[in-house]
């Protein structure tokens, strides 16, 4: 029996590996996305690494980097050859993994090759790494720990380099030189379902255009003449003797009473 004492992450991290083998009938090697791992053992993009680290050194688990695409893992046997498990795991082994490795393996291909193009194409759009880009911007002598888990996040954008640069600019613009800056920048794109940088920049614009002030257009009051800068008042005209004649019979007319 297996008999060294395990962290309780090490302990999820290996339970995640075993249940993802399980779905994939126990072949030796299988892929295994970040997300997924994630989301099976609680664990964070830092710890899955760290901890797959210290399961590899206990013999315990394999993996193997496939570039920009998911991990492949090997869950180790720990028992012997003449145990119910040994025996049960084999018959499935061999029973099962001919068929999936034949079904899989005419779908696989096909993915393959579109997979092929998308990275020919990513490649003659892309100039630098992001963790190359990390290294020069940020620290030039960054851990292989961060760097690590820069390429991690790659990953799990597909293989697009694009958007974790443009991650690592938009901490940069914000005077800011944290790798937990990055990753909380990450994480808050990846929640929003982004995938390649255009989606981040739409997302930007469309955020800017919401904060622009809108123009009011208001009702135009207009002003009376005498409130205007160039109002002359009318001149006034003297009454002639007829008018005056006629004012003073009035005034006449009033003071007796008529």
């Amino acid at each position: 029996m297996y008999e060294t004492k395990l962290s309780s992450g090490q302990i999820a991290l290996w339970y995640a590996l075993m249940e993802i083998n399980n779905k994939c009938a126990w072949i030796e090697w299988f892929t295994a996305a970040n997300q997924t791992l994630e989301t099976l053992s609680g664990l964070s993009r830092a710890g899955i690494n760290k901890n797959r680290n210290v399961l590899k050194q206990l013999g315990l688990i394999d993996f193997k980097s496939n570039g920009k695409k998911a991990t492949s893992y090997k869950v180790c046997v720990l028992y012997t050859s003449n145990s119910i498990q040994d025996s049960t795991q084999q018959s499935i082994q061999q029973g099962v993994q001919g068929s999936i490795q034949d079904s899989t393996q005419q779908s696989s291909t096909l993915i393959k090759h579109k997979q092929n193009k998308k990275e020919t194409k990513q490649k003659q759009d892309q100039t630098t790494t992001a963790d190359a880009y990390w290294l020069q911007f940020v620290n030039v002598a960054e851990s292989t720990f961060i760097l690590k888990n820069i390429e991690m996040w790659v990953e799990d954008f597909n293989g697009n380099d694009d958007i974790v640069i443009h991650g690592i600019e938009t901490m940069l613009a914000n005077n800011v030189r944290s790798y937990k800056y990055l990753e909380t920048i990450l994480k808050n794109w990846e929640s929003k379902g982004f995938k390649v940088r255009e989606d981040v920049i739409t997302f930007e614009e469309q955020r800017k255009k919401q904060k622009e002030p809108k123009t009011i257009t208001g009702r135009k009051e207009t002003l009376p003449e005498w409130a205007k800068d160039d109002y002359k008042e009318a001149e006034e005209k003297p009454m002639s003797e007829e008018e005056q004649a006629a004012f003073m019979a009035r005034l006449n007319k009033l003071g007796n009473g008529d």
